[in-house]
């Protein structure tokens, strides 16, 4: 059973939406987002920031999701 949803936000245009669903499954989820990408709290939802060089971050969540 998934237990919670790491989402790249750096690029996603339907966070509200991935927190909603996510709700109705008893999902938590994090949005990890570059310092670049800063963006304002959701309700429902953990946000992480990371300093990163463009178009990485898909590497730093494989390397560190158990971290999360």
């Amino acid at each position: 059973m998934i237990k919670r949803l790491i989402v790249d936000a750096d690029s996603c245009p339907v966070k509200d939406e991935i927190v909603q669903v996510a709700k109705e499954y008893v999902i938590s989820v994090i949005f990890v987002a570059s310092f670049a990408h800063f963006m304002s709290p959701i309700e429902g939802a953990q946000i992480i920031y990371v300093r990163l060089i463009p178009c990485k971050i898909g590497k730093i969540l494989s390397k560190h999701y158990e971290k999360f």
